[in-house]
């Protein structure tokens, strides 16, 4: 007799096992997200606008216009292409505004931030590459650097670029990633350690095995090349004279290279003063986690992965060695910004394995951004942040918003003249006075200036200065001289509401 089939109590493992959600890449992703939202809060007026970032935007409208410009900054350098030509093409299709001075750096920043998980992802283990992508996403100073137009924002992703092909092993990617990053500035030069030493150990490898390929030879002759000329350079030149180095000088640039991570430099450039006592909890908690990855992590290393951690060595010793403490101290931490993604990296890699261990790691990143929101952003909201004028803040940028009142107020004159204070007052005011085509703009530098009358009264020109500054002085001085001229005075205030830029013009009775 035929017996019919019974259905089968067995099921597919596939449709019954419940599949887990993956709760890290989640959480990956939310701190990547707050980390792009943190770049683009208050973009266009935290910190103020400097000058290096006007002048810029007003090269670019020179050179539209068919006037005088240079592309050679004050520091006798050439502009750098890949930052120059995204600036030249907002200038063209948009009217000043200081979003616009920011946009390609944030731009960089925030493709950064997305696009550091999935090249990781291909060179490290999975964990540390997720530790890696949020803590770089995180980091302040790859914040900070992605609000504010210069040209060295964009060395977060070509270091990206150079740590992924090194640690690929692509050596003409590697060299092509490098070469982008010292056009960018020369400073990325640095980079070479950290490019070629995992290549090295390639060859080392292939020696070992085999007779390494004629194209591998050259590249090991290169590089001996350009250590070569490094030296002769120290040899042949006082001006690149390795200087003389002390045991302080060691003990700053450690502390220095700790402030990178724990945002101290960041904090005290751009937005304020930190307290000592705040400073010295994050630089010795920062301090003993770095000499502790070190300790216990470096015996897990091998492989390639030991050779780009002794390149990040061999950078850090030949930044020291030629510029003691400098680049890693405030004000100049823009010269060390090419270490922070590889020493990220490093870091990661000397992460101890486990499920604790990566929540400590994210418990990190989501400190570092609410260290940024407490030390960055509430100081500019509440009292303008940093004291140093271009980086002194309000509600809106105070410099630009004189500006733009000085480019309405002047209508359709075809000739405005300009007294300002400054270099970042000066060139933010051409900026926005170059909005009107056939507008022709005389800056006159303040040291050179002469009578302030002539400006005010005879050109109908503006002078504009900071509270309680120099110019202000000066325009006193006029005011109870020439006591037949009509002074409008014009405010413009930092975030707590002080007067901070000031305008000055006189009305003709």
């Amino acid at each position: 007799m035929h017996i019919a089939d019974e259905p089968s109590t067995h099921t597919s493992p596939t449709l019954t096992t419940p599949v887990k959600p993956d709760v890290e890449f989640y959480v990956l992703v939310f701190l990547v997200a707050v980390s792009i939202l943190m770049r683009w809060i208050g973009l266009d007026h935290w910190p103020g606008i400097s000058g290096d970032e006007a002048w810029s935007a007003a090269q670019g409208r020179l050179f539209l216009r068919g006037e005088p410009y240079t592309w050679i900054t004050p520091t006798r350098r050439i502009v750098t292409p890949t930052y120059a030509l995204p600036t030249l093409l907002l200038q063209a299709f948009f009217p000043p505004n200081a979003w616009l001075l920011r946009l390609p750096a944030f731009l960089a920043g925030a493709l950064t931030a997305i696009f550091s998980y999935p090249l990781l992802k291909r060179v490290l283990d999975q964990p540390k590459a997720r530790i890696a992508a949020a803590w770089t996403a995180c980091l302040a100073l790859h914040i900070a650097y992605s609000r504010i137009g210069w040209e060295m924002s964009q060395t977060l992703p070509a270091t990206l670029l150079v740590a992924y092909f090194a640690l690929r092993g692509s050596i003409w990617k590697t060299a092509l990633a490098l070469i982008v990053a010292t056009i960018i500035h020369t400073i990325n030069v640095f980079l070479f350690p950290i490019a070629f030493a995992p290549i090295l150990y390639d060859l080392y490898d292939r020696c070992q095995k085999k007779k390494p390929p004629r194209t591998s030879r050259l590249i090991l002759w290169g590089i001996c090349f350009w250590f070569g000329a490094l030296v002769f350079l120290n040899r042949a030149f006082s001006r690149f004279a390795i200087p003389t180095h002390t045991a302080i000088d060691g003990y700053r640039f450690l502390i220095g290279f700790t402030r990178l991570f724990s945002g101290v430099l960041v904090f005290s450039d751009f937005s304020a003063t930190q307290n000592p006592i705040v400073s010295g909890l994050f630089d010795t908690a920062t301090t003993v986690g770095i000499l502790l990855l070190i300790v216990t992590g470096i015996r897990r290393v091998k492989g390639r992965n030991l050779a780009f951690i002794a390149g990040v060595a061999a950078a850090c010793l030949l930044l020291f060695v030629m510029g003691r403490a400098v680049p890693v101290s405030a004000g100049y931490e823009r010269y060390s910004l090419w270490l922070a993604l590889p020493s990220i990296v490093v870091f990661a890699l000397l992460w101890p394995p486990g499920f604790k261990a990566r929540v400590v790691a994210y418990a990190l990143s989501m400190g570092m951004l609410a260290s940024f929101a407490v030390l960055y952003f509430v100081p500019m909201a509440e009292y303008g942040g940093s004291s140093i004028n271009p980086y002194h803040a309000g509600k809106h940028d105070p410099k630009f918003e004189a500006a733009k009142w000085m480019s309405g107020d002047a209508g359709l004159s075809p000739s405005v003249s300009v007294v300002a204070e400054d270099w970042a007052l000066q060139w933010v005011v051409v900026d926005c006075l170059l909005d009107h085509p056939h507008r022709r703009v005389e800056l006159i530098d303040p040291d050179k200036a002469g009578d302030l009358e002539d400006v005010l009264v005879r050109k109908d020109g503006y002078v504009a200065g900071y509270a309680n500054g120099g110019l202000e002085s000066a325009v006193n001085r006029l005011r109870r001289t020439n006591t037949s001229a009509v002074f409008v005075e014009k405010d413009f205030p930092d975030s707590a509401g002080v007067p901070f830029v000031k305008v000055w013009k006189v009305v003709k009775q």
